[in-house]
């Protein structure tokens, strides 16, 4: 099955970018053929590349239509069921806030999907999606590279925090000062840190 999977951008390493790459990269594995579809490309769309993915930053590019498009962002989702007028779609809302997670109103969108229960209500409540046309499907992770461990110990000794947007002159004083005065190991992972 040819898919099409739409985003806003494919560069940094964050929410739905690494979604579509991971999404893609299963389809691939499974047969499939994904391709990925943004305006705005960086590490991310090069990660998709080295996995054989093709991604494209114009529609114009595709030499054959989709059997189906993964929709994420509102603006994305829309453009590529315009260049492709007979593709059907499933529409993915992965946040309440940002502006092009809006819920999508198109005739061709078959499915809305909702990544937890606050995305479900968005959809429902300002979008006006009917609760039976929404499926629930929580995020998923790659448990190859989130083993189980063994039970936490009575008292932490080290904590992380991800953030694409701590640093220095945000939140993460007050946190590594709250982790010393504990005697906790901080460790920080994010764009901002300079280390995604």
């Amino acid at each position: 099955m040819r898919v099409l999977l739409t985003n806003n951008t494919l560069a940094n390493r964050a929410g739905t970018e690494l979604y579509v790459r991971d999404v893609a990269i299963e389809l691939l594995r499974r047969g499939h053929h994904p391709v990925a579809y943004s305006t705005h490309l960086g590490p991310v769309a090069e990660e998709l590349r080295a996995a054989t993915v093709p991604v494209i930053r114009s529609l114009d590019c595709l030499g054959e239509p989709p059997d189906i498009i993964h929709g994420h962002h509102h603006y994305d989702t829309l453009a590529a069921m315009t260049w492709f007028p007979v593709a059907p779609a499933v529409y993915f809302c992965h946040g309440w806030l940002p502006w092009e997670e809006a819920p999508l109103h198109f005739p061709r969108i078959l499915r809305y999907v909702a990544v937890d229960e606050l995305c479900r209500e968005r959809l429902i409540a300002e979008g006006g999606i009917a609760a039976d046309r929404i499926d629930l499907i929580l995020n998923f992770f790659d448990e190859s590279l989130f083993p189980r461990r063994e039970p936490l110990p009575a008292w932490p000794r080290k904590a992380l925090v991800f953030s694409n947007t701590f640093d220095e002159n945000s939140d993460l004083p007050v946190l590594r000062k709250a982790c010393e005065r504990c005697g906790i190991e901080l460790h920080a992972v994010g764009i901002a840190m300079g280390n995604s």
